[in-house]
């Protein structure tokens, strides 16, 4: 696995072994463009929080994970990635990917599913200490 992430230990963060898991399943079927792993199976992929041990940050999981979308759905179309990425990174999408994935977006939106980007709805630190009620 290329990708490094900022590890936490008192922050909430992604559990480390299920991350690392996850991105070497997803690098191996970049690899071998098999189609094993789906675009919008890594959009809508919730991992464990780990709270008070070693995890991941999540926002830059959840960011690396955005930049391997792209190259997913082109090996899904049977397109080749922009030239001078490397698979592993993903490519900047075209005008036609970016609204391809914002309708499927759209779509985890309106299924309830926060995995697109669940860092930014995350409750603060009060809220999980004294709890969403008050």
């Amino acid at each position: 696995m290329d990708a490094r992430f900022t590890r936490t230990r008192f922050a909430p963060g992604y559990r480390t072994e299920e991350v690392d898991r996850f991105i070497a399943r997803c690098e191996r079927a970049l690899a071998a463009r098999d189609g094993s792993v789906t675009a919008d199976e890594v959009m809508l992929h919730r991992f464990t929080e780990a709270r008070f041990e070693k995890g991941y940050s999540m926002d830059e999981v959840d960011r690396y994970l955005d930049t391997m979308i792209p190259t997913l759905r082109a090996a899904e179309e049977g397109r080749a990635p922009a030239a001078g990425v490397p698979a592993s990174l993903g490519a900047p999408p075209t005008g036609a990917q970016a609204a391809a994935e914002g309708g499927a977006m759209d779509a985890a939106r309106r299924l309830g599913a926060r995995a697109a980007h669940p860092a930014g709805q995350r409750p603060g630190l009060l809220a999980r200490l004294v709890g969403s009620g008050r």
